[in-house]
């Protein structure tokens, strides 16, 4: 009804615009008459006529409403627009609801997500391998920790079951089919890489539901440090154990000596049975504590931290004491050496031999435990250059053999093949293995024994040799129950045998672990009073032969005498820049010494003056060694600051040598030196070696040209040097041995006469003199029947 309203005043309205269009049109073209009653009766007229036609209009329409058709079509369409109208209403309100459930959708997306965020990261985070496995023990989930457990491998949809060895399969499967409880188990996991690992491993069965199959969460520990930890606290508790049995055994010993008997046996027995109950009530404490796991494993953290804290201060420890006792040692052996190249009475000179030779079994005696901390710890590193085998044991007799006639121990070597000569390893510790081997051996041998050095070729293969060394001597032997411990840090045969013969009990335990890190054997037969056979193999690989002549050039490197050197001595320890002074200059009066007492004091003499070399120590006041490099590496103008610096110091550590080449040092010397070390690498740094030819061999080759040396051990054999040397040693020798015989023949000393005689005799087989070496055996035989 409304809009049929509008529609009839839309008509209307549109009927009385055109009547007053019409209205102006008709005033338009009537204004030109100037009759005024015509122009009335116009208006009046085109009024009446509008008139009529917009009452027809309006009654037509009234009209028109009654009519069915167009009522049935008004209220139609009436209908339809309320129709409409609510269906539109409906859609807003459907709307509204879905974009309220589309915001709810996406706030619990972003939750989920977040939630998703979480696990993955905190999954990531844990240190402990966490993995989904199925009915059919393959791995449907594993955080990173796990992978990182099996070497980063690809372990989702592979068989948890592959990743270990038969024997654990066994178990983990057994452990994986018991459903409904929580298990745990410890195991032993050996990669491909060998480095054994310790796992304890828990199984946790998930619930099954109609969406998902049964699974188990699997969770690994890697427990290996634990299990270390453990094993050194065992291992520390068996060595007090021991110490305690020790001085038990000792206290018993010395109450049965003394014939001591316990009167009060009642009070005796009251302290036993208050210590039994202490036992029982401290196993009981243990027992309870085994079911503590998450105690049990705090109280293994914090000994193993304790013990990480132990190791490091014993190291320190060592690492400065090793410093404070090279210092005087560098003192000592320092003096004897600038006092033997003076004129000695001979008394004097085997004084200061002696002095010597104490000096350097306290040097051998520190490095050995410093060897064996840094085996323990994991830092001992093996070298790999090329050596002359020939030349190493050669020089290993030479020094070892002093010892031996100090007993006259009759010791001898013998090589069974001539090639390899050179090979590839680590000289140093052949030396000291051997040192070690048969220093034992002249050790626990009686006076007038013998030692016997084999050398075999066992197998050559690849380019790789691998030898067997065998020491074998007429000593005290050592107890078939003895040689399993013998190998032990700190194991003696016994303790009567450490307060006769002494000794650290550090020195086959550092063997039999060096021979293990070349990746050697090492073994002995022996028995009480039958003597002692010790032997050991090495693979080495073959050398290069070329390095015969650079180190026979090396060897006879020193710095040139027209030198003319400026050099910088930095040391705050006034005996030892005396004897760093008196060495070179002893070598050469060219060189010029100036002295600073620490690093601030040097600094600036270099800013002053022009060195060519600055040796540098580690340890002083002020500013140490370390620093003092540092600035002027770092800060000092150039030429200054490259001026060549060579590290001295009493730290032997190779992590000592390793920090000052990393500061800027260009070399390092360890306290106390020798001298020939040291000039070869003052000539190197400085650039003023020469290389000096040997006139003292070619004297003696000259002058011994009718001597036969085919009775030299077979070390010398196809080596000229060493026969030169073996030359030498006898020419200095056997004068000296044979005046003091034809001395103790006329003081009637039959001991003295005996031991000279002795030494010469195999100097004049070896020279091929054996007629006059028979004699002399002679002399010491009738020597020994003499009362």
């Amino acid at each position: 009804m409304k809009k049929n309203k509008k529609i009839q005043n839309f008509t209307v309205a549109t009927i009385t615009i055109l009547f007053i269009m019409s209205c102006l049109l008709l005033f338009y073209f009537i204004e030109k008459e100037a009759n005024i009653f015509i122009k009335t009766s116009v208006y009046l007229f085109h009024f009446g006529v509008s008139f009529l036609l917009i009452y027809f209009v309006v009654h037509k329409f009234s009209t028109l409403r009654k009519v069915p058709i167009f009522r049935n079509f008004q209220n139609e369409n009436s209908q339809r627009t309320k129709t409409h109208s609510h269906k539109l209403l409906k859609l807003k309100r459907k709307k509204k609801k879905l974009v309220q459930k589309i915001h709810s959708y996406k706030k619990q997306r972003k939750k989920i997500q977040n939630r998703q965020r979480f696990h993955n990261d905190l999954y990531k985070s844990v240190q402990e391998g966490i993995a989904i496995i199925d009915e059919n023990f393959t791995i449907q989930y594993c955080n990173q920790t796990m992978q990182q457990i099996f070497d980063n491998r690809k372990l989702i949809q592979t068989s948890f079951l592959s990743l270990f060895d038969t024997k654990n399969q066994k178990i983990i499967k057994a452990q994986l089919q018991q459903k409904g409880i929580t298990t745990i188990y410890e195991l032993v996991y050996q990669p491909i890489n060998n480095e054994i690992k310790y796992f304890r491993i828990f199984t946790t069965p998930l619930k099954k539901t109609k969406w998902k199959k049964e699974n188990s969460v699997c969770t690994i520990l890697d427990i290996t440090e634990e299990k270390i930890a453990k094993e050194e606290l065992n291992n520390y508790k068996n060595h007090l154990e021991a110490i305690v049995q020790q001085r038990t055994e000792e206290l018993v010993r010395t109450n049965d000596l003394l014939q001591i008997e316990i009167e009060e046996r009642e009070a005796a027995e009251k302290i036993i049975r208050e210590q039994k109950q202490s036992i029982e009530y401290q196993h009981n404490i243990v027992v309870e504590q085994k079911n503590q796991l998450k105690e049990h494993n705090l109280n293994l953290e914090v000994a193993n931290a304790k013990i990480q804290e132990s190791t490091r201060l014993k190291e320190t420890f060592l690492t400065n004491m090793s410093h404070e006792i090279r210092t005087p040692l560098n003192a000592i052996t320092g003096y004897a050496n600038l006092l033997l190249t003076t004129d000695l009475s001979e008394k004097q000179f085997n004084y200061l031999r002696s002095l010597k030779h104490g000096a350097s079994n306290l040097l051998v005696l520190i490095n050995d435990i410093l060897d064996l901390s840094k085996i323990e710890a994991g830092k001992m590193r093996l070298e790999k250059i090329d050596f002359n085998l020939n030349e190493i044991l050669e020089n290993f007799l030479d020094t070892i053999s002093v010892k031996a006639k100090e007993k006259e121990i009759e010791l001898t070597m013998n090589i069974s093949f001539s090639e390899p000569n050179i090979l590839k390893g680590d000289p140093y510790r052949l030396t000291q293995i051997m040192n070690n081997l048969v220093g034992n051996a002249i050790k626990f041998t009686p006076d007038k024994g013998f030692i016997t050095i084999q050398i075999h070729l066992l197998e050559k293969k690849d380019k790789t040799y691998k030898i067997r060394f065998e020491i074998q001597d007429s000593g005290i032997g050592i107890a078939k129950e003895k040689q399993k411990v013998i190998f032990e840090n700190f194991a003696q045969a016994s303790v009567d045998t450490t307060r006769q013969f002494g000794g650290s009990g550090v020195g086959l335990s550092i063997v039999k672990q060096l021979v293990e890190m070349q990746n050697g054997e090492i073994n002995l037969i022996s028995d009480t009073g039958k003597g002692s056979l010790f032997w050991f193999e090495i693979v080495f690989e073959a050398g290069d032969y070329n390095y015969l002549n650079s180190s026979k050039i090396q060897e006879n490197i020193r710095i040139s005498k027209n030198s003319k050197l400026n050099i910088l001595l930095v040391e705050d320890n006034p005996v030892n820049r005396e004897i760093a002074i008196d060495t070179l200059l002893q070598h050469n009066e060219n060189i010029k010494i100036d002295e600073a007492e620490n690093g601030k004091i040097a600094v600036k003499k270099v800013l002053q003056g022009k060195y060519n070399l600055i040796i540098m120590d580690i340890q002083m006041p002020e500013l140490d060694g370390y620093e003092a490099t540092k600035i002027i590496r770092k800060k000092l103008p150039k030429p200054l600051s490259d001026t060549p610096i060579l590290g001295m110091s009493a730290h032997a550590m190779q992590s000592e040598k390793d920090k000052c080449l990393q500061l800027g040092m260009n070399d390092y010397i360890a306290k106390p030196f020798e001298p020939a070390l040291l000039f070869r690498k003052i000539a190197e740094l400085t650039g003023t070696a020469e290389i000096v030819e040997n006139k003292i061999e070619q004297k003696i080759v000259s002058e011994y040209k009718f001597i036969n040396l085919k009775n030299l051990p077979s070390i010398y054999n196809q080596n000229e040097s060493k026969r030169l040397k073996m030359l030498k040693m006898c020419n200095e020798h056997i004068p000296i041995s044979l005046e003091n015989l034809n001395l103790a023949f006329s003081t009637k000393d039959w001991k003295a006469v005996e031991k000279n005689a002795h030494s010469v005799k195999n100097l004049l087989y070896y020279l091929g003199l054996e007629e006059e070496s028979k004699i002399l055996k002679e002399i010491e035989h009738q020597a020994k029947e003499k009362p």
